[in-house]
């Protein structure tokens, strides 16, 4: 979901892109513009079955002091990877607001929850129970930051990745919505979804070398099953 306003002052628009693996990535749209239904799996009889959270934390509260388990002067690297987890357990918020505008953000934020803190995470599911949202920036606005919304979108297929090896097939997505600031369009949150298709989706199909005529898709699964097949070699050699 792409949620964007200019501090109330608009309607609100809401875009959903729901990322599947690389080579079946998907997006579907829920906006005044558009109520296409697109994915049966999260909508039945004109209603939502996935959980739609009641409370968010935000990365930028108002402490008077910090909290006893900050290392440094301020939150920031692997602390906010533990704050979001605290947030989830102590505070039950059902939803995180990870930051990628205007401040360094950790993009392995989705593999760091689920490896440092399995046990709560196999009790409560990312993108089922729990949830985390991406907030990005808005190109119309914030021209140098421009490529961090390109890096932020390029991290949500790679993180259901590290979701499905963790929950198996049947998952929901950990990553499926983005807040984008300061919107005076639903055009700029249309941008958003198209880009997310077209160029993080839609480069599977392009063709490397003209010479083979592989494609992304097609290289991606081969530098896989190499992988696999290094890792095989490796267990037999330790056995």
């Amino acid at each position: 979901m792409v949620t964007g306003s200019d501090f109330g002052q608009s309607p609100g628009h809401m875009i959903t892109t729901v990322p599947k693996p690389f080579s079946s990535a998907s997006v579907f749209l829920i906006t005044e513009l558009s109520k296409e239904i697109c994915d049966e799996d999260y909508w039945k009889g004109g209603e939502c079955l996935r959980k739609i959270p009641s409370t968010m934390s935000t990365q930028h509260p108002d402490n008077v002091t910090l909290p006893s388990w900050v290392e440094g002067e301020i939150i920031a690297g692997d602390d906010e990877v533990y704050e979001t987890y605290f947030v989830y357990r102590e505070l039950k918020c059902e939803e995180q607001m990870w930051d990628w505008e205007g401040k360094d953000v950790d993009p392995n934020i989705v593999r760091k929850l689920l490896a440092t803190h399995p046990d709560f995470f196999k009790e409560h599911i990312l993108g089922e129970d729990v949830f985390l949202t991406y907030r990005v920036p808005n190109p119309s606005v914030e021209t140098t930051e421009r490529k961090v919304l390109i890096e932020a979108l390029e991290s949500i297929p790679r993180c259901f990745d590290i979701a499905e090896s963790v929950y198996g097939s049947k998952l929901s997505p950990p990553v499926f919505e983005v807040i984008i600031p300061f919107t005076t369009s639903h055009l700029e949150l249309l941008r958003v979804a198209s880009c997310y298709s077209k160029i993080i989706v839609g480069k599977e199909k392009m063709k490397l070398c003209k010479s083979d005529g592989m494609s992304v898709e097609d290289w991606k699964a081969m530098a896989c099953l190499l992988r696999i097949g290094w890792a095989a070699l490796n267990l037999k050699k330790w056995r």
